[in-house]
């Protein structure tokens, strides 16, 4: 009998494998005094696929007030292997012509299989 999680991942691969895309992260160059240079070097190729989680939270208002605020986080999935593991928070990664900054990357429940990549978009102020 085949286990739950087993299946699980079972379903993660043949997810991935027919809808990835490469995606190439970046880090910044360092100098002596780990300030960066501006330039960046290519990390890695991964195979992945771009998906968005949304959730909501509470936040408080001036006015004493609370609302709702939705909020998207864009992540990569992709499956765990040596290429993967160079990943770092602050790398840089084009996704659909967008440069974004990780900002997390989890292994997905612990399962030493599949990672969750979580991403944020750089503001560089130029979008109105």
């Amino acid at each position: 009998m085949i286990t739950f999680e087993r299946f699980e991942a079972a379903k993660i691969r043949r997810f991935v494998s027919r809808y990835k895309k490469p995606y190439t992260f970046s880090r910044s160059v360092l100098n002596a005094y780990k300030e960066p240079t501006g330039s960046f070097e290519s990390v890695c190729t991964i195979d992945g696929v771009y998906h968005e989680a949304s959730y909501t939270h509470l936040t408080s208002t001036e006015s004493g007030g609370g609302r709702y605020v939705k909020e998207i986080t864009p992540m990569i999935l992709c499956l765990k292997n040596v290429e993967s593991d160079l990943i770092k928070e602050d790398d840089v990664v084009a996704v659909n012509g967008k440069d974004m900054v990780v900002t997390k990357v989890k292994d997905i429940n612990n399962s030493g299989f599949a990672l969750d990549i979580s991403l944020r978009f750089i503001d560089d102020g130029s979008q109105a």
